[in-house]
């Protein structure tokens, strides 16, 4: 392995494969113990003395389906370990996902599986690790040359199975996130806040945010174009491999990193996507900090309702920001309302003026939906902050009732069509008038 090492591994490869033929037949243990120890003893020195990594995995992702089922794990789980999971196992992961036996339906689970045993921190770098590789994926039929000498490669005959590699990397993402084992090593990170494990995550999700904007942006119901591409790219198994599947994979991470967040973590994360200037980021903060608040109950302890008050400032600013989709504006709205059942405390001095603002804004110029939300928060607002709010009930109560002038006819049209004209009110009645019709 020293001295000739690429001559040791096309022999150490035959092996291999009729260990694989064996194991299909009979369950040789002693055999499988002595292949895990050549993999121990013999591939450091074949990488050392220049051996191509990737190379190495292809080989080894070839014999596969020859591998015993209950063999795999350890098999490649030792030969991750030997080459370094931080470095490498995201590769192997991409290179069985993107084989023939990565397109069945235990594949993804298998992937979990290797990651399993690894301590938190480096899943989280093998999940970045994966992320970033779909980042790096061409995105037109015309880039596909570009995949040459990739991990992607073998996935890159046409954009559709390129699409399902995709799909197949996020439900691994997702599913290692999703795992038990995962969730406990989170829950018992002793570091807590200040721990890296955390400061990871946050870095992780601010990766998915932006392979969400590189692979099309959000998931829109009117974007006819990125519909009919879902349509087109399929797999042979009828699975749709779209951009927005794929994104909607992401958008399913994102959700699972948040949970994993401690508190602190999770208002430094979403503070920095509410104040980003990409929409993807924006949607994507405010869509998590909602399913977050929503969870929460109300009465919380203080220093845990404090650690939400860097929220504040941009949530204001979003509700009087120009240029806004209104899908924006009310996701903010729901988070304002969702924060002054929460902390009601919280909703003091500037902050308050630059909601009322906010909402006064939008009761005048929002649309039927956005005016509705800006409405109810008007609502919870005087039910759980009180006096504070009292400079603001004048204005706050004349746009309201000006709101309910312009909006309650178009809500009951048959009874503005008693009083005349749509939109016009009855004709005042004169006094010569008034003594006839009471006669």
């Amino acid at each position: 392995a020293r001295l000739e090492p690429r001559h040791v591994l096309a022999d150490i490869m035959s092996v291999f494969a009729f260990l694989g033929d064996k194991l299909l037949l009979r369950d040789d243990h002693f055999s499988f113990l002595v292949v895990e120890q050549t993999v121990i003893k013999v591939v450091p020195p074949l990488v050392a003395h220049g051996m191509s990594v990737l190379e190495l995995l292809r080989v080894f992702v070839g014999v596969y389906p020859t591998v015993a089922s209950h063999r795999r794990a350890r098999l490649y789980g030792t030969l991750a370990q030997v080459l370094g999971p931080n470095d490498h196992l995201s590769t192997l992961i991409l290179l069985l996902l993107g084989s023939a036996a990565g397109e069945t339906e235990g594949s993804v689970p298998f992937c979990g599986v290797l990651c399993a045993p690894l301590p938190a921190e480096t899943q989280v770098t093998v999940l970045r690790r994966l992320v970033e590789a779909v980042r790096a994926m061409p995105r037109t039929q015309s880039d596909l040359k570009k995949a040459k000498g990739t991990a992607y490669e073998g996935a890159a005959s046409s954009m559709g199975s390129l699409r399902g590699l995709q799909r197949r990397a996020m439900d691994t993402v997702v599913h290692v996130l999703g795992g038990r084992v995962f969730t406990g090593l989170v829950q018992g990170d002793a570091a807590g806040e200040e721990g890296v494990l955390q400061a990871m995550l946050c870095e992780l999700m601010g990766e998915l945010v932006a392979a969400m904007d590189e692979v099309g942006g959000l998931v829109e119901d009117d974007d006819e174009e990125m519909r009919d591409a879902d349509e087109e790219e399929e797999e042979e198994g009828g699975k749709a491999t779209g951009p927005k599947v794929v994104r909607q994979k992401m958008e399913a991470a994102v959700d699972s990193v948040g949970g994993h967040m401690k508190i602190a973590t999770f208002v430094q994360a979403v503070q920095a996507l509410l104040e980003g200037k990409g929409r993807t980021g924006r949607v994507t903060g405010l869509h998590v900090l909602n399913a977050r608040l929503a969870l929460l109950d109300s009465g919380l302890p203080a220093e845990t309702a404090d650690l939400l008050t860097p929220l504040f400032p941009p949530l204001a600013a979003l509700l009087g920001q120009s240029g806004i989709k209104e899908a924006e504006q009310q996701q903010a709205l729901v988070a304002v309302e969702l924060l002054v059942r929460l902390f009601p405390s919280g909703c003091r001095g500037e902050w308050l003026k630059s909601v009322c603002k906010g909402v006064l804004g939008l009761l005048k110029k929002g649309g039927p939906a956005v005016g509705a939300g800006a409405c109810s928060v008007v609502g919870t607002m005087a039910m759980h902050v009180g006096a504070a709010l009292l400079p603001w009930i004048k204005e706050l109560m004349t746009e309201l009732l000006e709101r309910l002038e312009r909006t309650l006819p178009k809500c009951y049209p048959e009874e503005e069509e008693k009083h005349g004209k749509k939109g016009k009110t009855p004709k005042k009645k004169g006094k010569k008038e008034e003594e006839e019709g009471g006669k």
